[in-house]
């Protein structure tokens, strides 16, 4: 007799998520084991303990293979070797792409060069993260820069594109890019008590109002500010010159709305420097080396000169609020399009300070 046997081989893998985001995590098998092991995984799953770390060895070994279309997540799209559903190709990138908000403020504002790369394992020390996911993510972070700066159109969008990235981690990766390609100073010890989240939401402020339609890029690819904008801003030194009106103006605003004595007194004796350096920092963002320390002058002229007011985060924000109001109800008058500059650009600016204040009085 004879039969008929119908074989039908298919090639959809099984995935471990845990052992994958070991895997991701940058753990060697040995590692991985060791962690197991602690877990109590191996004596739950009743089997050999050489099945196991067999089986690891397999999923180890899958991983790494495909690794290459990781790093160009649109060829699992294209690739006819392993059956992958969408929804499994997503999370297979987006655990890949995960970034440690730790590691990425380590890395802010740096070089992406290979000799910040060699230099991973004191990032690894300071963030406790495996030396080999420190590279991981920066190898990540210095692959969705390079192709994205080279991309015209909006750069968030093309992230999210180009890499199949959830808008969450797009998000991420779009902050680290725009300061990198405007080089702001993020490095520097006075700036040490600021974290990524921090930088990300002031930056974002900036993005959605400092840049030509957002986050647009221009000719070279990077995401480009307003140059029109910044330009003028210069005329903020016509609201300087009305120092006097200005300061009458906001000291009466904050008096109707029952402001403290003494921190309405503060104001009104360091109005005039204060007022001088949040217009200086507009007047002065024309200019490149002044958008890349941005955030250093915030800290030095802003930050610091209300913090020895001993303003709670209450009073600034009151203050900053009425500092803008007087100009924009006419109480101060300048001309239209002035108005509109200054409001623009105190609406970024109150972001960026009050974001620093708040972390300055959580580390001081």
């Amino acid at each position: 007799m004879s039969f008929v046997v119908d074989v039908f081989v298919g090639n959809y893998p099984v995935i471990d998520w845990e052992l994958y985001s070991l895997w991701v995590e940058g753990l060697t098998v040995t590692e991985a084991i060791h962690v197991l092991k602690e877990k109590g995984i191996f004596a739950q799953a009743g089997l050999q303990f050489d099945l196991l770390v067999s089986d690891l060895n397999d999923n180890y070994r899958l991983f790494t293979m495909w690794e290459t279309m990781l790093h160009h997540p649109i060829m699992f799209s294209d690739q006819l070797v392993f059956q992958l559903d969408s929804e499994t190709q997503n999370f297979l990138i987006e655990k890949y792409y995960a970034l440690d908000s730790s590691v990425v403020r380590e890395l802010l504002g740096k070089k992406l060069s290979g000799r910040l790369r060699k230099d991973l394992d004191e990032v690894s020390d300071r963030t406790r993260v495996s030396l080999r996911s420190c590279r991981r993510q920066f190898d990540n972070i210095k692959r969705v820069f390079k192709t994205v700066e080279e991309l015209p159109g909006n750069f968030l969008q093309n992230i999210k594109n180009m890499y199949l990235l959830p808008e969450r981690l797009a998000d991420k990766y779009s902050v680290v890019v725009f300061i990198a390609c405007h080089r702001f100073e993020t490095t520097k010890k006075k700036l040490g008590f600021l974290s990524f989240d921090d930088f990300s939401l002031v930056s974002k402020a900036i993005m959605k109002d400092w840049t030509s339609g957002g986050v647009d890029v221009d000719d070279s690819g990077e995401p480009s500010l307003d140059r029109d904008f910044l330009n003028y801003l210069r005329d903020l030194k016509i609201l300087a010159d009305k120092e006097k009106d200005h300061r009458y103006a906001v000291c009466q605003y904050l008096g109707r709305n029952n402001m403290s004595q003494r921190p309405l007194s503060e104001i009104e004796a360091n109005f005039k420097n204060i007022s001088k350096n949040i217009l200086n920092i507009g007047q002065t963002l024309y200019n490149n080396k002044e958008v890349k320390d941005l955030f250093v002058n915030v800290v030095d002229k802003i930050v610091e000169p209300t913090k020895q007011c001993k303003l709670s985060i209450e009073d600034l924000t009151m203050f900053l609020s009425a500092y803008c109001k007087v100009v924009i109800e006419g109480t101060v008058h300048v001309e239209s399009d002035l108005r509109t500059n200054f409001e623009k650009y105190m609406k970024t600016i109150t972001v960026i300070v009050l974001t620093f204040y708040k972390a300055w009085s959580l580390k001081h």
